[in-house]
């Protein structure tokens, strides 16, 4: 597991599944990395989804570093949904599972002088700002994707399963 877990989505099987699959044949291997390439595929569909109806319409650069990655691992088939900007990944941590902003003083980072936009419309300068500081609530955009379909993935798995064994049985490798 990557450490930034929080935003991946890793398909295992079952534990006895994992435990024996050195001793299927290759075919099942090939089958279950095709189920993983879909499910994932259709995870990473669902959490766009919920990324933009959730969250509104500035969500172009979270949309755009959303990735999955199907790969072998330890004997096992691992799939995973995640950001792949270190920036956007911090960003969506806090819109995934909420986050507490502290009151702080904002500076500017460049320069002697912070400009923008007030409530009232009118442009304000300033040295420095305070923040009052926010609570924002989980929007759990990729939690609710991995949650769908998880039982349907379960009954696939072991179907894949079968059928690569029939195929193995009848020679198809």
């Amino acid at each position: 597991m990557a450490k930034n877990d929080f935003l991946e989505v890793e398909i295992f099987g079952d534990r006895a599944l994992v435990r024996n699959l050195e001793q299927m044949p290759a075919i099942v291997r090939v089958l279950l990395v095709e189920k993983a390439r879909s499910w994932i595929n259709a995870i990473e569909d669902r959490v766009r989804d919920n990324i933009n109806s959730r969250l509104g319409e500035k969500t172009g650069k979270l949309s755009a570093a959303l990735d999955s990655k199907v790969y072998e691992e330890d004997g096992m088939v691992r799939a995973r949904v995640f950001f792949n900007d270190p920036k956007v990944e911090k960003y969506a941590k806090a819109l995934e599972k909420g986050a507490v902003i502290p009151p702080h003083i904002i500076r500017p980072r460049e320069g002697k002088i912070l400009a923008f936009y007030a409530a009232t419309g009118d442009k304000v300068f300033a040295t420095q700002v305070f923040h009052p500081g926010a609570v924002i609530a989980g929007r759990h955009f990729m939690r609710d994707a991995s949650r769908v379909g998880a039982a349907q993935l379960s009954r696939d798995i072991k179907n894949t399963v079968v059928q690569g064994i029939r195929r193995s049985m009848r020679g198809e490798v």
